[in-house]
């Protein structure tokens, strides 16, 4: 059996010019930058442009021109393009990116190009459309467009500018505005419109078929499949591969004017990443590599496993190395492969991007093809680095945190265990148990039910709150949030706080904050969400989300845990650093005497509840350390290698958790008032 690679067939033919021939006597849409990258806290729509190119000899007067669709804008009086030459309409003409355009650039336009896809249209003085795209950012069209720094470039100005054919991602990062397209001159065909793999889970030293279908009724002289072994990533940008080859690919059959070509690709070693890509020479000797090298992924690949290795939790091999065997020069492309436990079936996430961060890396996936929905995952080191974190702790301690969180209903990303591999043809068999923390942004707001169009925050630092979407929008709402909880009177606090705040997560973050020591996530390590607004006149709720739990159940830094952070801290702070002073938002919302009274008759409830000796957090504790001890036992079985440090690990941030828990318990229960009311009074 056939499997179809992630590619659907989509195929169309636009023969309208809109009138102007061969011999152009007008402007065409020659590069459109629609999804520019956003760097925080600039919107990437500050650099977003249209350009048009005059193909013609003679210059063209483009007074009236105006668009009309996906963007509305109309030329001056007096605007010209010259011949072969080029205009630019950008959303901010001010910005700094165009200081040193030598072209003109005109606007700033209306609206803002769809990161989606949409229609653009560009009519004359006289209302005749000169040009018109309906671009899109799926396949087939460029995927390297859609926030991947390459605009949409036209390969030729005699293309239909409606058929994707004609365009591809620009080679060059924020494309090539004012200048000649960096994709000029590249066939419009072949395109590869799917692939099949006649095995797509092989094993060790199982050959496989790979058939491309190839569209367009053109004259080929010749199609040759590349492949390359790649054996793993060894970290800070080392890299390894080993074979590859060159496969001579037959053609097996057509299907209207598309046409299959088939090559097999020899056997290689269980847990061996192959990626490949074709070479296609045309009669007019022109050669065409596809994948096109300005996509995210320019190859495709697949995954060769024995499903040997015994674990406990999901294994997880990071791969990477520069594609040289594929004619791509030194970019290094890095690859994530996932396998639960006890299957050999596997997931392939290749051409992710695999970034340095904090005590560990970040995995980005490429758009669609997410991991369980998640664009962006924080990779924890197995032994953090320290003062930084809790140390060799901070893994587990970062997972019960998280786990916490979510176990009562507060908003906060999930947290899981993998076996992380980089070296698998290595004598010593690498292997580390790691945390993966999901990244909170657009991704994770709409996996929990809510909309990523609306405002998201994070504290950075000391620099206040930074905003991560709807950039657009400006800041006015928290402004107006945080402005109206600046006030003494308590009638207009408790007023501000249920106009602005949905009570019950702040209420939530604040009791289970202070069960485990959150003590840095008041003042900061903490996410603003603010859900839609309920109507007209009622602004929409703010939300607070955990983050950077490195330090709680009591951690101070390696060799430090406190058990007695005071009930009062929320509301007081200490004078210790800029990070324990009360919060911006959370400060206010404990001056509330209504609000901080009701918070300290919930934290006497959940104490009651959450650390008894009976409790699922308890109960989790144990289930965790009992799976990871038991995977590292199959680490050792697997490798040869002894790993007691990770058993001492495991079991030294277990004990100081329940020694935190169980000395905890008896500050809060002496301190707290006797009376309580119930969890449950804010819940729901």
């Amino acid at each position: 059996m056939f499997r179809t690679w992630k590619f659907q067939l989509v195929f169309v033919v636009v023969l309208q010019f809109h009138g102007f021939g061969l011999g152009y006597s007008d402007v065409v849409l020659n590069e459109i930058y629609y999804n520019p990258v956003d760097y925080v806290p600039e919107p990437g729509s500050e650099r977003e442009f249209v350009e048009l190119y005059n193909p013609g000899a003679q210059a063209v007067d483009l007074s009236g021109y105006r668009f009309t669709q996906g963007i509305q804008y109309r030329f001056p009086v007096g605007a010209v393009c010259a011949a072969d030459g080029y205009v630019v309409v950008a959303k901010n003409p001010g910005h700094a990116c165009w200081k040193s355009a030598t072209d003109p650039v005109y606007g700033p336009y209306e609206g803002r190009l769809d990161d989606s896809g949409e229609r653009i249209l560009l009519r004359r003085a006289d209302g005749i459309p000169a040009d018109e795209i309906r671009y899109d950012d799926e396949f087939p069209w460029p995927l390297g467009a859609d926030g991947y720094k390459s605009s949409l470039e036209r390969i030729g100005a005699y293309l239909p500018s409606e058929d994707w054919h004609s365009w591809r991602a620009s080679l060059t990062p924020e494309g090539t505005p004012g200048q000649p397209n960096s994709v000029m001159g590249i066939p419009a065909y072949p395109s590869i419109v799917q692939i099949f793999l006649s095995n797509p889970n092989p094993r060790a030293m199982q050959a496989v078929d790979i058939t491309v279908a190839l569209d367009g009724s053109v004259s080929i002289h010749s199609v040759v499949l590349q492949y390359q072994q790649t054996i793993h990533y060894g970290g800070e940008g080392a890299s390894s591969e080993e074979e590859g080859g060159l496969a001579t690919m037959v053609p097996v059959g057509t299907d209207g004017d598309t046409t299959h070509y088939m090559a097999t690709v020899p056997g290689f070693p269980s847990q061996s990443l192959i990626r490949f890509n074709i070479m296609v020479q045309l009669l007019d000797g022109q050669v065409l590599q596809l994948p096109h090298i300005g996509e995210p992924r320019p190859y495709a690949s697949y995954f060769v496993y024995d499903g040997e290795i015994p674990s406990s939790i999901p294994l997880l091999w990071l791969f990477g190395a520069p594609l040289s065997h594929l004619s791509l020069g030194e970019t290094i492309y890095y690859a994530a492969i996932v396998s639960e436990p006890g299957t050999p079936t596997v997931q392939v996430f290749d051409g992710i991007r695999l970034e340095v961060a904090n005590n560990g890396r970040k995995i980005r996936f490429l758009k669609g093809e997410e991991y369980r929905g998640d664009r962006t995952l924080n990779l924890v080191s197995e032994t953090p680095l320290s003062p930084t974190t809790s140390g060799k702790a901070a893994p587990i301690v970062e997972y019960m945190g998280f786990w916490f969180f979510r176990s009562l209903g507060v908003l906060a990303p999930r947290a899981d265990w993998y076996r992380v591999i980089e070296n698998p043809t290595l004598p010593e068999k690498h292997h580390a148990q790691c945390l993966a923390i999901q990244q909170v942004n657009e991704r994770f707001i709409e996996m929990n039910g809510r909309d990523s169009k609306q405002d998201l925050y994070k504290w950075e630092n000391d620099t206040y709150f930074v905003k991560h979407t709807n950039l657009e929008a400006g800041r006015t709402a928290l402004r107006i949030f945080v402005e109206s909880l600046q006030t003494t009177d308590q009638a207009k606090l408790k007023e501000s706080i249920f106009r602005h705040m949905r009570v019950e997560s702040f209420l939530r973050y604040s009791v289970i904050s202070i069960l485990i020591s959150n003590w840095d996530g008041f003042f900061n390590n903490h996410w603003l969400y603010q859900n839609p607004p309920e109507n007209e006149t009622v602004p929409g709720k703010w939300e607070i989300i955990p983050w950077d739990l490195d330090k709680v159940w009591g951690f101070y830094g390696p060799g430090s845990q406190k058990y007695n952070l005071s009930p009062e801290y929320p509301l007081l702070g200490d004078s210790s650093s800029w990070s324990t002073q009360p919060g911006v938002v959370t400060g206010p919302f404990h001056q509330c005497e209504e609000m901080h009274a009701l918070y300290v008759s919930l934290l006497r409830s959940a104490l009651q509840r959450q650390f008894a000796e009976d409790s699922p957090l308890l109960a989790e504790l144990k289930r965790m350390q009992v799976m990871l001890l038991e995977d590292a036992e199959k680490m050792e079985a697997y490798t040869g290698v002894k790993r007691k440090d990770l058993h001492d690990q495991i079991q030294y941030a277990v004990d100081r958790i329940l020694w935190f828990i169980d000395q905890r318990s008896r500050y809060l229960d002496a301190t707290l008032p006797a009376t309580a009311s119930e969890w449950k009074a804010y819940s729901g």
